[in-house]
């Protein structure tokens, strides 16, 4: 008996003795914090940067301390004596981080104008006005002001590729959605001159694209050219079209919303062929075996135009860079609308047919 308490107290007390021992080991050691600034050179805040970079914040707490830290180590690289390609990525970084409080923005690009990095600053000012796209609200009335404060910030000085261009995308958007055609013409004829006068031959390029796009967007009350042959006929003339309504819809076979409108279409082809509505198809496709593969399938019953080794070169002619776009023509031969798609070509059609005296 006393041998066995012995050993039950040996084995209790070997219990409590690996458990002090357990208990007195050092805690795992803190993760470093990813946020944390460190000190050092130029580039160790670079590589720190670009370390950052790749941290997923947990929360919104973990968004601010990115965003602090981002802040941070720029101004310092700002401060310092950074090389071109450093100085970049600390304005850029710290612009992003920066990228929701537009006053903030604003005193950043004047620091930089102030010792002398005058690009950079303007820079920022760009991003500026597209972060104030996204965060302040657009309506009806201010949609054209806004448009226009893109512009006139382009027109400040000679423009460049990448977020140049961005921004007169933008410009453009928001001038299509006014809804008012002679301010949507004005708005591409002022980014048109801007980019065709740059010295950068990618922005002049970007110029020329715009020289379609203005000529779209002038259609409306003029009459439409088209080149190109029917698909298993001859050329089309649209002024065989005489005294129809005549909707041409530029499309692709590979394009989710062109499949849609065009079952759209064959519905309203169908209601209004009779009373004289006519489509023609232009496809921007590259592969003509798919393209007629597509037309039988589809049981399309509308001709389609093609080019002679390629799309139509009215594609280019009139800017077309998103699809479907739909040029609902009247039957005197002049443009009714270049965005006659959905709703909007409903009651276009109802107009011409339905209410016509």
């Amino acid at each position: 008996m006393r041998s066995m308490l012995y050993g039950a107290l040996c084995a209790l007390m070997f219990s409590l003795l690996t458990t002090v021992v357990s208990s007195a080991e050092p805690a795992a050691p803190n993760p470093p914090d990813p946020y944390a600034v460190p000190e050092g050179s130029t580039q160790d805040y670079v590589d720190f940067l670009i370390k950052l970079a790749k941290v997923k914040p947990a929360n919104d707490a973990e968004v601010a301390k990115m965003r602090e830290a981002l802040v941070e180590a720029s101004g310092k690289i700002i401060a310092g004596n950074p090389d071109e390609k450093q100085l970049t990525l600390a304005v850029s970084a710290k612009a992003q981080a920066l990228g929701d409080d537009l006053e903030k923005l604003a005193d950043f690009a004047a620091e930089l104008k102030k010792v002398g990095h005058h690009r950079l600053a303007r820079n920022v000012r760009g991003f500026a006005l597209g972060r104030k796209t996204q965060i302040v609200q657009i309506t009806k009335d201010t949609i054209q002001d806004r448009a226009t404060e893109l512009v006139d910030f382009l027109a400040e000085e000679k423009v460049e590729a990448g977020s140049d261009i961005q921004l007169a995308q933008l410009a453009g958007r928001m001038a299509d959605l006014s809804g008012e055609p002679e301010f949507t013409a004005e708005t591409y004829q002022r980014l048109e001159r801007i980019f065709l006068a740059s010295d950068d031959p990618r922005a002049v390029n970007y110029g020329k694209q715009l020289e379609g796009t203005v000529r779209r967007v002038s259609l409306v009350g003029k009459p439409m050219t088209l080149e190109g042959n029917v698909i298993g006929g001859g050329p089309i003339d649209l002024a065989s079209y005489k005294e129809k309504v005549v909707l041409v819809n530029f499309f692709a076979t590979w394009c989710g919303p062109c499949r849609t409108e065009i079952e759209n279409l064959k519905k309203l082809y169908e209601q209004y062929h009779d009373k004289g509505f006519e489509v023609v198809g232009v496809s921007c496709d590259s592969n003509k075996e798919l393209l007629d593969k597509f037309i039988e399938d589809k049981s399309l019953p509308w001709p389609v135009v093609y080019g002679e080794n390629g799309p139509s070169p009215s594609i280019a002619y009139y800017g077309i860079s998103g699809i479907p776009q739909l040029i609902l023509i009247g039957k005197d031969g002049n443009v009714i609308s270049i965005n006659a798609r959905g709703n909007a070509l409903v009651e276009e059609l109802k107009k011409q047919f339905d209410q016509a005296g």
